[in-house]
């Protein structure tokens, strides 16, 4: 059945989203973005690649003096994403060599 009368993009797109149980993807996707806004770039280089699944956050790390500097305060860095990103979203942290 075809529409006629115009709807706002506002009150489609949540529907579309739990429809297409995309949700889930985006808020990984706020993931990602808070944690490199958390990191510095001159830290970006050791950091090799940072996946999100079943939220929780792992990341490579190539240098093992920033990787203990990290563990030390993994859960602060876990708040900081939850803030930026949404309440929940990452239950944990695993940084690897």
């Amino acid at each position: 059945m075809r529409r006629n009368e115009p709807c706002l993009i506002a009150d489609i797109l949540p529907k579309v989203i739990e429809v297409g149980n995309m949700a889930e993807q985006l808020t990984y996707m706020k993931v990602r973005r808070a944690w490199e806004q958390i990191m510095p770039e001159q830290l970006q280089q050791y950091i090799s690649s940072i996946e999100v699944k079943d939220h929780i956050l792992t990341a490579h790390i190539s240098s093992p003096a920033l990787r203990n500097e990290l563990f030390n305060n993994r859960r602060k860095i876990v708040e900081q994403i939850n803030s930026l990103s949404s309440p929940g979203a990452i239950r944990q942290l695993i940084l690897m060599s």
